[in-house]
């Protein structure tokens, strides 16, 4: 056999030793793909002791956060005369302080900044579990992850969203539904309620998927524009 054949089958080099896996008798075969079957399972098995041990250390946190005492109220300090603002910046002071995250907001920082977004109950309102969850189910290193936060749904959303930032591991994530998808759904609330862009956005993430999915079906039936 010259050495180009050699070459192009598969070969085991063991004890500094090299052999052609086709020379073998079929026992030493059969244990060659045990060991290599083994080793698979010991990556899947590797990987899935992270996610566990990542996922016990965001629940941990979610729990201790839970059981923390209520901080005591400073006392109210004299408050200065408030600055006048004109109808332009008073409405601009407004849409900052009620702005709703959206969910590609929360995406990108499971996916990619780490960032928390969740820092008060506004922000909260903003995550919508099964839009993020769907997003993620797209992909195979994160579809077990959000199929675990669809079946534990009863989560509030800080735990879900907790959860999903400390254990997905960062790297760019697109799925081509997702904003096509979601740009219809803005619409339909859009037509029903007769909202603006900005404020159907900022309502879509307290709607769930039944809810949307039973909108639709009145838009396209002609049943446009907010019960009076």
């Amino acid at each position: 056999m010259t050495e180009e054949t050699a070459k192009t089958k598969e070969t085991m080099t063991i004890n500094g030793v090299q052999h052609i896996v086709e020379d073998m008798t079929p026992e030493q075969q059969y244990m060659i793909r045990q060991l290599k079957d083994l080793q698979q399972k010991t990556e899947s098995t590797r990987f899935a002791l992270d996610q566990c041990q990542v996922a016990a250390k965001a629940f941990t946190a979610g729990l201790i956060k839970s059981l923390e005492p209520a901080e005591p109220e400073a006392p109210a300090a004299e408050a200065a005369p408030a600055a006048k603002l004109d109808g332009a910046a008073a409405s601009a002071a407004f849409d900052k302080a009620t702005y709703i995250l959206n969910p590609f907001e929360y995406l990108n920082s499971i996916n990619m900044t780490k960032k928390d977004l969740m820092v008060d109950d506004i922000a909260e309102k903003g995550y919508a579990p099964f839009m993020i969850n769907r997003s993620l189910s797209y992909f195979n290193d994160t579809v077990l992850m959000a199929n675990e936060m669809n079946m534990h749904h009863h989560l509030d959303n800080k735990l879900q969203y907790s959860f999903l930032i400390n254990i997905v591991r960062k790297r760019k994530r697109f799925s081509k539904w997702n904003k096509p998808e979601l740009e219809n759904d803005i619409d339909v609330v859009k037509e029903y309620y007769g909202y603006s862009n900005e404020k159907a956005r900022q309502v879509l993430p307290l709607l769930t998927s039944s809810q949307i999915s039973e909108l639709k079906i009145k838009v396209n039936k002609g049943g446009t524009g907010r019960k009076k």
